[in-house]
């Protein structure tokens, strides 16, 4: 159920704003040394890649504008989906910093990235 009003309220996130591509598409590298995930890279088609030096695994991402915050901030969620189940869900936050660094925080661990 929460999942469908996510969904619900993605969509219509695009048809407010059909002509202007999402801010935080492309592929973003860790400015940390120690971070786990070494590489993000968001998809158009609601998928995000999430990677280190020897693994990649795809999630569903779900992200709308968070009006209480300042423009470039995003919230959502990452889904894990397994032979069509979900496996696990985190809470996600985004803000954009500058054009091409953003902190993106899963389940309040927080990171720096840098577009590529």
């Amino acid at each position: 159920m929460k999942s469908i009003f996510l969904s619900v309220v993605f969509s219509c996130s695009l048809f407010a704003r059909p002509d202007r591509p999402a801010s935080f598409l492309g592929k973003w590298h860790s400015i940390s040394k120690v971070s786990a995930i070494e590489e993000v890279v968001f998809y158009p088609d609601n998928i995000v890649r999430l990677s280190d030096d020897r693994y990649a695994f795809d999630q569903r991402y779900f992200l709308s504008p968070d009006s209480s915050k300042p423009e470039g901030s995003f919230k959502g969620v990452f889904q894990l989906i397994n032979v069509g189940k979900l496996v696990k869900e985190s809470k996600v936050d985004l803000r954009l910093l500058e054009k091409d660094v953003m902190e993106l925080s899963i389940n309040e661990k927080k990171m720096i990235l840098k577009k590529d």
